[in-house]
């Protein structure tokens, strides 16, 4: 070793004066290098949208149970989707109490305006003070052809993110079969959203599960149920089609 070479040990505690230029450009260019490249996945990256998911704050929402056509409780100005705990529906208690007016407790999800309310078992009261909602009842629109993608509301609106497309596939398959709502999400050539909430028969919701997360074409008369769009469908009328 030379005379005026540095020695640095490193239990001491400051390292010589050109063992410390080099670390700290060493740290400086790591850091740049991460910044550079989180911003440029920020840019690459494709935005999946604001959801919202009020984890651990559920609150009390009041409105008019209604499960004709898909599960949901509306309350005037909002027409919430009712989902269970985890991968499951709504709790077997929502429909029991069909066209009255309740409080529940529930935990809020939403995205683009779709509204859905994971609602905490046995926490569905009747409200004999409320008022009915705006969305008792429906209005028939006509037969539509739509193209989009199968969806699992639940996670798609908030609680995952992406929560579409092939990443999220199996999750979605799973969320459905525990009786969850399936949504067909459309989007226009501006990339805005509508969506259109599905109902098959019993027999074959099982068979829906083949089409989630790869684009579909769904045809069938199509509802207006309070604030929710709702399509009557079977699985002869959701084809597969090419990606763009």
């Amino acid at each position: 070793m030379k005379p005026d070479e540095e020695f640095y040990v490193g239990y001491l505690a400051k390292s010589p004066a050109a063992t410390g230029r080099f670390t700290r450009r060493v740290v400086a260019g790591l850091i740049a290098g991460a910044l550079a490249v989180g911003a440029g996945f920020a840019v690459v990256l494709p935005f999946y949208g604001e959801g919202i998911f009020e984890y651990g704050h559920p609150k009390v929402y009041r409105g008019t149970v209604v499960c004709a056509g898909v599960p949901r409780l509306s309350a005037g100005e909002v027409d919430y989707l009712l989902v269970g705990p985890g991968k499951h529906g709504a709790p077997l208690e929502v429909c029991a109490a069909e066209g009255k007016v309740v409080a529940v407790e529930a935990t809020r999800i939403a995205r683009d305006g779709g509204e859905v309310l994971e609602v905490v078992p046995g926490s569905v009261k009747a409200d004999g003070a409320g008022a009915l909602g705006a969305g008792v009842g429906g209005t028939a629109l006509g037969e539509f052809t739509l193209r989009g993608e199968i969806v699992d509301p639940k996670c798609y609106f908030g609680v995952m993110n992406p929560g579409e497309g092939r990443l999220h596939r199996a999750c979605a398959i799973l969320c459905l079969r525990g009786g969850i709502t399936p949504v067909l999400v459309v989007r226009d050539q501006a990339g805005h959203e509508i969506h259109v909430a599905l109902r098959v028969p019993a027999g074959e919701a099982a068979g829906l599960l083949a089409r989630v997360a790869e684009p579909v074409e769904v045809t069938g008369v199509v509802r207006r149920e309070g604030r929710w769009l709702v399509m009557g469908t079977d699985l002869e009328r959701v084809r597969a089609v090419a990606s763009r």
